[in-house]
Order: structure tokens, then C-alpha cells, then sequence
């Protein structure tokens, strides 16, 4: 495609109606010389609207479409897949069966538990651990003190038991279980075959 200095807004959307699984690199924008006043149009009117831009920008060698939205006083762009470059959920393997679906008791756990961690998104709080670990080291390499490094064998994957792992995890976040009332139920009128039981991980 054609370089130009242009970024050709097609249609105004919701953020929310955009899901990011089409998003790639965002950009800062600044207006060039001569721009800001309508640059400073465009971005008061999409945040009174509360709309974002999809676009087509030619960035290097290829054309991208994007989203373009106002972020405090200034524009981000945030280059996005086309819809023929994202695979869909339809032709994955491996995905459970419906006769995996979770009992209901499962289910009350695990709400209880995503209850107790939610919480209001603060990017600060999250950081890369690794690269803070090497800058670690990288600075006590500086002063001098000898970097022995141990390779760790992989551990194998094991199976757990799900709803000991999920009465773990409230425990660990203060939330005890809830206790729930188990369902009557009728004896059966003839004795149940026993049958092997077999676990597979996830």
C-alpha cells in the first residue's frame, strides 16, 4: 500500500462493542503543525460522545485498520487484526464436552471465590517479575559478586482435586466456604453398580 501522512476515519463506534482479541500495538498521537485545533475537536467531541474512531492507517509496508480514542488530552491508536485474522473459538480441538460441565456446588465455590478477589482494576499494581529479577542480578553482576545459574527440572503437570483446590484458595484469600444444604435424595430402588473411576487432567 501507499505511505501517506493520514489516518482515514471510516466509522464512529462503542469501545465496548470492540472485543480485545483485535487489538495489537497502541500509539500516542500529536497533532502536526497546524493541527492542534482540530485535533482538539475530534477528541473533545469523541470523549462527549463517548465514541472511538475505526480507521485505516498505512504504517511502514501495511495497511492496518485501528481504533482511534481519546485517552486524557491526548489520541491513542491502537492498530487491530482484521476479522479473516482471528481464529475462531468454532475450529479449536481439545475444548471440554458438555459432560464436563461443572456441578452446581463447584460452581457456588467458585463464585465465592472470584467474589472475594474482585476488586478495582490499578495497573500499578501489577509488575514484571522477571525483568525486575534480572535487572536483580544484573546490578549485584556490577559490584561484582559471582551469577551461578541452576537450571530447574519442569515439574510434571499433576491433577487436582478441584474443590480441595478451590476451598484452598478461600481459605488462603480469609473466605471460608459457605456451607450449602446437599439435596435430598431418594434411595435407589436397586443397588448401584460400582464403576471404576478415572480422573484426566485438564
Amino acid at each position: 500500500p501507499k505511505a501517506t501522512r493520514t489516518i482515514d476515519i471510516e466509522d464512529f463506534v462503542a469501545l465496548d462493542e470492540i472485543d480485545p482479541i483485535y487489538y495489537q500495538h497502541s500509539y500516542y498521537l500529536v497533532p502536526d503543525r497546524g493541527g492542534a485545533k482540530p485535533y482538539a475537536l475530534l477528541l473533545e467531541t469523541m470523549k462527549r460522545l463517548g465514541k472511538v474512531a475505526i480507521a485505516r492507517v498505512v504504517l511502514r509496508t501495511k495497511q492496518y485498520l485501528c481504533a482511534l480514542r481519546p485517552m486524557d488530552k491526548a489520541l491513542m491508536l491502537s492498530t487491530m487484526l482484521y476479522a479473516d485474522e482471528v481464529v475462531a473459538p468454532s475450529v479449536l480441538e481439545g475444548l471440554p464436552a458438555p459432560s464436563t460441565k461443572p456441578r452446581e456446588r463447584e460452581l457456588q465455590m467458585a463464585e465465592q471465590l472470584v467474589r472475594s478477589l474482585v476488586t478495582d482494576f490499578d495497573p500499578k499494581k501489577y509488575h514484571d517479575d522477571y525483568r525486575e529479577r534480572v535487572l536483580e542480578l544484573v546490578a549485584r553482576k556490577s559490584e561484582g559478586e559471582e551469577i551461578v545459574s541452576t537450571a530447574e527440572k519442569p515439574e510434571p503437570a499433576r491433577v487436582i482435586d478441584l474443590m480441595q483446590a478451590l476451598k484452598e484458595s478461600l481459605k488462603a484469600s480469609g473466605k471460608e466456604p459457605t456451607p450449602h444444604a446437599a439435596p435430598k435424595r431418594r434411595a435407589p430402588a436397586h443397588k448401584p453398580r460400582a464403576r471404576r473411576a478415572h480422573r484426566k487432567s485438564a
